[in-house]
């Protein structure tokens, strides 16, 4: 893991997210990226979230997110883990996210101008309009696991090298 660990010596700034996904008997809810800022995931297909604001805590995002994003309220969830995500050919994409899986929701989700929602089945993911990483990340929260994990990406949007682990 020397490419990460030699990034992270350069002390990069991130930007603080969330992430949830919305699960129901066999399916996952996930969005295609419709407008997004900074360029960053524009038209995949992934889990509902953002930017926390100013003074936001990572739950009060999450929920603000969903609504925004979906037009659905969340009224239960769990935090499964964090994940980091390093750019160093567009370090404004660096992220720390928390992840959280949702069982609890009102609301049907709808479209909106930033997000088309989709019901996947949570056996067979669109891998190929998804970020790398989710393919490691999703099925082991789904499966209940708690997780950290560090991911680098070159400038052609393919994982150089990463760290998973399970808590």
């Amino acid at each position: 893991m020397k490419k990460i660990q030699n990034y992270l010596r350069t002390d990069p700034d991130f930007v603080l997210a969330t992430v949830g996904y919305i699960v129901r008997a066999k399916e996952l809810l996930l969005g295609v990226r419709k407008r997004v800022s900074s360029g960053l995931g524009e038209s995949l297909i992934a889990g509902i979230g953002g930017k926390l604001e100013a003074g936001e805590t990572d739950e009060q995002a999450l929920k603000r997110e969903f609504l925004e994003e979906v037009a659905a309220t969340v009224t239960s969830y769990r935090l499964m883990g964090r994940a980091t995500y390093l750019f160093p050919h567009k370090p404004k994409w660096n992220q720390k996210v928390s992840i959280y899986v949702i069982d609890g929701w009102e609301g049907e989700p709808q479209e909106t101008d930033d997000v088309r929602p989709v019901w996947v089945q949570r056996a067979t993911l669109p891998k190929d309009n998804m970020w790398p990483d989710n393919l490691y990340t999703i099925p082991l929260v789904l499966a209940g696991k708690t997780i950290e994990g560090v991911f680098l990406y070159n400038e052609a949007g393919s994982i150089e090298e990463y760290e998973l682990f399970e808590c």
